[in-house]
Parts: structure tokens; C-alpha cells; sequence
């Protein structure tokens, strides 16, 4: 017996689409074959997603944009093939698919079944209907189980639907009979989505093409109205690195100029409708002037605006001030030294934003900077965890999970940057703080941290939030950043917000680094806008792989930016080919985020900084040479190789905590231009030597000659995690993102630095395996 499971996003999107429907309805009659693709493969279309689970003949299939974040989604299951299935009676197979979406969508809801289609409630549980349009499908039905559990915020549906059959006895006794099954194939089918299996590649073009043509018509918008698509960027006219100190003094006209060295993506994008159609979604990695092309689409607006004669409001959303202040800088260049902020132009933290709308004193907020903030909120909760530990030795005894991370120092530390977000997103995210029943004893997954712990870990994790609450809430007289954004949401939520913001709202909104954000500030997003327009008229730069902190996040379209379309920028001018290779090569060891939301910027190879650059090398490892007493005074040596070798700036990039202070005292101690950086996106000259000492959580935003990257070793980074495999794929997936981030901050040099006698851990090892660092 086989089944397909659709989530309730999917079914909301595919219903009104017969075209996609009858491409996916060819495409899965092959399940039934031993050669089904799907066996080995996985299906991604832009946001559309089809994975397979052979033991269990379960085929999920989601919309991406749609998915709640937390883990367990709302399911509809069909049963596939087989006896009493769809494919049981091909003749009307699609009449019959049409009729099982259509019930799926109203029940998902909890919506009513139109009464034409004789819909009638058994008393087992079970209901039937008409199983389709048509004369023949009216002479058959369809049989449905459904189960709905928790309440409120925590409320999860399931439904299965059975048949076609024209016995409405048989179709009841197959509806329960597979009732009883529906949690197992909603599990099946939710751990498809959250851990993606490792052996398994993304499918070739070549597999399902139809329903990929299908789903990218609804995507790519250039084929719909000849302005811009969702395509990879792939002429994006590169620029040479002696150019790369002259762009940051280019005005708007030098940009745009025919002449000018803006690529002919951005150009085209510029050009066209671009957010005043859609909502836009920027995606790419670091270096490929994701950023440049958010300031240039602004600065558009407003030139557009002042040639109408009119006024327009904008608002530019930064995630630390440090940031902020470096795009205000490049505003004033781009707009030839004018003020912004008297052009309509509001450059900002979120949180500063969010302070001011509720009218709060900054002395109650932890930060106006959201990477402070969060990083005090990071310390507050790596302190809760230590003194939950007091009292609690007998539940910490009887976890596998809570004695492995109380056992070292490191996987404690990257612990609580999961328990961070579980605080943020599954309890006060839920409305739970005063709830912990419902928060322990939940039946639905609020993250997929949660749904890996059981009571008894619930229960201490539950603790460590309310020692954090005391400490920032009660102690320090503070709002943290959720409190803060939950608090603003629920005023923009308000009728008088709907009233005031058609004159209040922005005209623009743009979000810079919107992977910094977590869900509780996006839900933020669309209501900042005016009501004058039927989609929400918003940019956001993102680079998924900068994501720090393991965080997971409810799509765009449940958070209400609806009909996105996605711009992919593969070009990156910053980096040599092989350091570009390098980092491809590692974020494909992440099972999370490869795919066509990550295109493969490696292809773009003429537009990179070549590997001949006089200042070039390739990527390389260095161990700790046996006549080296200190770790510290050997990665010395390597920053003072580089500088004689004419590297000017170097950042030294410390994954393991054990190590930084050893860093910390031989670089400050010796005769160099040293700093530590303490935020990300901090500014300091450009045109300097430098050496720099960071920690892979505060390098975006940055760039540097040289790389030095300390502290992955097999065994430290990430560290060997037993008996929890949830928790072991999220920390070696956020390794492997800070990993990638490292590398992509360097121009023309990459140093792994290992200690005496450690071997690379696993991914630094194949790349080694794969010839791309020696």
C-alpha cells in the first residue's frame, strides 16, 4: 500500500492549479514501478519539495513557503495505490485526485463539505462523499477518516482519505482501519521534511519534467507578465579586485550607467516591476551583491517617486547598528551625499523600529542592536542552563541527551544556542509562558527539538526558561528582542493599526540578512506596509546559510508574504574560484538547505577572482608543528607568514571555544594591528592592515584577504553527539553553515589550522579527499 502525504500549505496552493495537478497526478503514477525515481532521489522545484520513503510507501510533498516551522505540519494523506486507492480506478483517477484535494483543503481548515457532494458522518468516525465530478465518479465515493489534537496555537489536523468504492460499508471499515494509522504516516511524513536523508541526491532535470515546467510557470514571473523571473543569475558582469575599493564611492547614475559595471541581473531586475507586482526574494551567497541590489532597488523607488512629484516612505531594515550604519553610509554615496532620511528613507534596526512603536524607554530593552541583544540573551541562557543543573541531578542522570551535554564545556555552550530558540519560537513564540503543562505534555512537535525530548527533558528545559525569564524579566527589568517584536505584533494586529496604516504604513519595506531574523520578528514584516496594493510590496536579501543559531522558522506565506518570487544571484566577485569551490563544496554537506533555493554559484567561473591573482592560493591545511609548545603562538606563525606573503587583512575565525584564549593572548601580546570583533558588521578601515580575532557568529557581513579557521577537528567541531540524532544533525548542520560563512569572507586565502596530531573533522576531510584544499 502506498500513500501520498500533502501538507496543508501544498493543498491550499495546488488546489485552483489543474495544470500542476494533472503533471503531479502522471508524475506519481510511477510509484507503483520498482524503478520510481523517488527511491533514491528527491524533488525540488523551486519552493515544491517531493521526497519518498520506500519501507513505509510514504511520498510527502510540500509547498516550502507554506510549512509551520515547528516540525509537525497538518497533513493529508491519500492512500496512492493498491487495493481501494486512486490508481485503483484510473479512468477517474485525476476527477477522483481533484475531489480528494478539494476535501483536504476544507477539513485541514475545518471548513464544511459542500452538501452537493451527499456528504454524509458514520458512526465509527468516518464520513464518505461523491467521489468526483463526472458521471462515473458519481456513481462512486470516497471515504475519509480525520483527527484533530491540542488546541489553540498548538492545534494540529490530520486526514486520510480512502477509496474510490462504491460499498459505503467497505469504504467506512477502510477509513478506520486506516484511521488508526494516520499518526504513523503523519510522523513518516514529517520526518521527511525535517531531516532530509543523507543519501539521497536532488533530482536531475530529466525526472518529472512536466510537473517541473508546470511548477516553474507559477514561479518564474518572467514568463508571466516579460518582466523578471525566478531563474539562477548567471551574467552578472564580474568585476576585477583592483575595481573593489572604487565601487563603494559609485553614485545611483555610475551604477546604472550603460557603461557602468552593474551586471546585467541587477540591471534587468532595476528595469522591471520588480516589488511594486510581488513580493521579492533575494537569495545568494555571501559576496554576491545581494545587498548592492537592495540599495540600488530603493534608491530606484525614491528616484521614481521624486520625478512623479510624490512622496514615498521606505523603510530599510538592518539587523545590528553596525549595519545600519554601514547602509546609511552607502545610501549617501548612491544618492551623490544627500540625506535619506529627507527623501522618505527610514534606515533601522528592527528593534530600534520596534521601541519606538510601542513608545518604550530604552532602559527597558535589552538592545537597540539585535546581535547584542542576542547575544546577551545567548549568555543569559548558557547561565540558566548551569543553574537548572542545581537540584535537577537525578533527571540529568536518567537523559542520555542532558548527561552528554553537561559533560563538556562546547556542546553545553552549542546547546543553548538550541534551547535559545526553543524559548524564543516553541514557548513564548506559543503564548506559553505561563503554560508549562502545555509546553511539556504537548502531543504536537513546536520545533524539532521539541518533538526529540521526552517529558523529563521538557520539563528541565522549561526550567532554564524560567530562570532566564526571571534573570532578564524580573531581574534586569528588560524586554528581550521577543518580547519586544510578540508585543508589537499583537498591536499591528489591532483594527486601529489596520485604520492608521494606510496612511502610516510604509510604501517599501526592505530587509537586509533577513536569515538573522527569527519568526517572532517576521511576523513583523508584512504588516508594516500600506493596504493600497494586493500583495505585500517587500524585499529580502537572504543567504539561508548565514543562519545562526539552528533557528527554523514558519514560512514566508503562513507569516502573510503571500506570492513571492525569487531572485538567485550566483556571482560572487568577492572570493578565487577555489575558495568559491571550497565553500560550495561544504554547504552541499548540508542536508537542510541544498537545492534550487541554493543554486550552484561554482558554474559562474569567469566571474571570479581567478586562481592566478598574484596575492592566490589555494585552500590549505596546517597542522601544529611538533616543535610548537603553544596552539596559540603556532597560529601567530601563520598570521605573520601571510603578512610577509603582502596579505594585508587576516581574520583568525574561532569555532572551538578552549582555544580563543590562547589566540587572544599571543595576538594582542604581539607587534600587530589587532582587533576582536564584538559585532557583526562592525566597521573599521578597509585600506589597513589588519588582524582580526572573531567567532563564526559575528564574521557575516565582513571580508578579509585571508581566513585563518581554528577548531575543526575531527571530534571538537562539531562534537560527537550519541543516542539523540536530532540533536546531533542540528549542531553538525549549524557547523556546517558556520563553516561555509568562514570560508566565503575570504578573498584570496583559506587556512584550516589544526592542533598537534588531530586529524580535520568529516567535511574538511572529504574536501581534503576532493582535492580542493591540500
Amino acid at each position: 500500500m502506498k500513500y501520498i502525504a500533502l501538507t496543508k500549505g501544498f493543498v491550499e496552493w495546488a488546489l485552483p492549479k489543474i495544470g500542476i495537478l494533472a503533471s503531479l497526478y502522471e508524475a506519481l503514477r510511477e510509484i507503483e514501478s520498482d524503478e520510481f525515481p523517488l527511491n533514491s532521489l528527491d524533488f525540488f522545484q523551486d519552493a515544491i519539495r517531493i521526497s519518498y520513503d520506500e519501507k513505509s510507501g510514504v511520498c510527502a510533498i510540500w509547498h516550502s513557503d507554506y510549512l509551520s516551522g515547528t516540525s509537525s505540519e497538518d497533513w493529508g494523506i491519500i492512500r496512492w495505490s493498491g487495493d481501494y486507492s486512486i490508481l485503483s480506478t484510473k479512468s477517474i483517477a485525476r476527477e477522483v485526485l481533484e475531489r480528494c484535494l478539494y476535501v483536504l483543503n476544507q477539513r485541514l481548515q475545518g471548513l464544511l463539505i459542500d452538501g452537493s457532494m451527499i456528504h454524509r458522518g458514520w458512526a465509527n468516525g468516518t464520513h464518505t462523499l461523491l467521489a468526483g465530478r463526472g458521471s462515473i465518479a458519481h456513481q462512486l465515493s470516497i471515504g475519509y477518516f480525520e483527527d484533530v489534537q491540542g488546541e489553540g496555537s498548538l492545534l494540529n489536523r490530520a486526514c486520510i482519505i480512502v477509496g474510490p468504492e462504491v460499498s459505503f460499508q467497505k469504504l467506512q471499515d477502510l477509513a478506520y482501519s486506516d484511521g488508526r494509522n494516520l499518526n504513523k504516516l503523519c510522523a513518516v511524513a514529517n520526518s521527511l521534511i525535517n531531516i532530509r536523508s543523507s543519501n539521497k541526491s536532488i533530482a536531475g532535470k530529466e525526472v518529472f519534467s512536466d510537473l517541473r515546467e508546470q511548477v516553474r510557470n507559477f514561479f518564474d514571473f518572467s514568463q508571466q507578465d516579460l518582466l523578471f523571473g525566478n531563474v539562477e543569475v548567471k551574467a552578472d558582469g564580474g568585476a576585477s579586485t583592483k575595481d573593489h575599493a572604487r565601487y563603494f564611492s559609485l553614485g545611483y547614475d555610475d551604477w546604472v550607467d550603460l557603461n557602468g559595471p552593474l551586471g546585467d541581473a541587477k540591471r534587468r531586475i532595476l528595469n522591471s516591476l520588480n516589488i511594486d507586482s510581488h513580493p521579492l526574494r533575494i537569495i545568494g551567497p555571501g559576496g554576491s551583491g545581494k545587498t548592492l541590489l537592495m540599495l540600488l532597488l530603493a534608491v530606484s523607488k525614491i528616484r521614481k517617486a521624486m520625478a512623479e512629484n510624490r512622496d514615498v516612505k521606505i523603510l530599510y531594515v538592518a539587523h545590528s547598528k553596525a549595519m545600519a550604519g554601514k547602509i546609511i553610509d552607502r545610501f549617501k554615496v548612491l544618492l551623490d551625499g544627500d540625506d535619506p532620511t529627507l527623501m522618505g528613507l527610514q534606515v533601522t534596526t528592527l528593534a530600534e523600529f520596534c521601541i519606538d512603536q510601542l513608545g518604550l524607554d530604552v532602559q527597558s530593552t535589552l538592545d537597540t542592536d539585535g546581535d547584542a541583544a542576542k547575544e546577551f540573551q545567548l549568555d543569559r541562557v548558557f547561565d540558566a542552563l548551569s543553574r537548572a543543573k542545581e537540584g535537577s541531578e537525578n533527571l540529568i542522570v536518567g537523559s542520555r541527551l542532558l548527561t552528554q551535554v553537561f559533560s563538556e564545556d562546547r556542546l553545553l555552550r552549542l546547546f543553548a544556542q538550541l534551547v535559545l530558540v526553543e524559548i524564543s519560537i516553541s514557548i513564548k513564540g506559543h503564548g506559553l509562558e505561563g503554560d508549562r503543562k502545555r509546553y511539556v505534555e504537548s502531543e504536537k512537535g513546536l520545533s524539532l527539538l521539541h518533538s526529540n525530548l521526552n517529558v523529563s527533558e521538557r520539563e528541565f528545559v522549561y526550567n532554564v526558561f524560567q530562570i532566564y525569564h526571571r534573570d532578564v524579566f524580573e531581574g534586569y527589568l528588560t524586554l528581550d528582542p521577543d518580547d519586544i517584536a510578540i508585543s508589537l505584533a499583537g498591536r499591528l494586529r489591532t483594527p486601529v493599526w489596520q485604520l492608521r496604516r494606510k496612511k502610516e504604513g510604509f510604501d517599501y519595506v526592505f530587509i537586509d540578512e533577513a536569515q538573522l531574523f527569527n519568526e517572532n520578528e517576521r511576523r513583523l514584516f508584512s504588516f508594516l506596509t500600506k493596504t493600497d496594493t494586493p500583495h505585500v510590496p517587500i524585499a529580502l536579501a537572504l543567504d539561508q546559510a548565514q543562519a545562526i543559531y539552528g533557528q527554523s522558522s514558519a514560512g514566508l506565506s503562513v507569516l502573510g508574504i503571500k506570492g513571492i518570487s525569487n531572485e538567485s544571484l550566483v556571482s560572487i566577485h568577492r572570493s578565487t574560484e577555489s575558495i568559491i569551490k571550497l565553500a560550495f563544496f561544504v554547504i552541499q554537506r548540508s542536508t537542510e538547505l541544498f537545492g534550487p533555493d541554493f543554486p550552484d554559484f561554482t558554474k559562474s567561473s569567469e566571474l571570479m577572482v581567478p586562481d592566478s591573482y598574484p596575492l592566490a592560493a589555494k585552500p590549505v591545511i596546517e597542522e601544529q608543528s611538533s616543535d610548537s609548545q603553544d596552539f596559540g603562538k603556532f597560529v601567530l606563525k601563520r598570521v605573520r607568514d601571510l603578512r610577509r606573503s603582502n596579505i594585508r587583512q587576516i581574520a583568525v575565525v574561532c569555532y572551538a571555544e578552549n582555544y580563543w584564549s590562547s589566540l587572544e593572548e599571543c595576538m594582542s601580546n604581539a607587534d600587530l594591528p589587532f582587533q576582536i570583533i564584538t559585532e557583526r558588521g562592525a566597521k573599521f578601515p578597509t585600506d589597513r592592515p589588519m588582524v582580526s580575532l572573531v567567532k563564526p557568529s559575528l564574521v557575516g557581513g565582513q571580508e578579509f584577504d585571508a581566513v585563518i579557521l581554528v577548531g575543526l577537528e575531527a571530534g571538537v567541531i562539531p562534537p560527537v553527539i550519541n543516542d539523540n540524532l536530532a540533536l546531533s544533525n542540528a549542531i553538525e548542520q549549524q557547523t556546517i553553515r558556520d563553516m561555509y560563512l568562514g570560508i566565503t569572507r575570504a578573498r584570496y586565502r583559506v587556512m584550516v589550522v589544526l592542533s598537534r596530531g588531530a586529524q580535520p573533522n568529516r567535511v574538511i576531510q572529504q574536501a581534503k579527499d576532493a582535492n580542493l584544499i591540500e
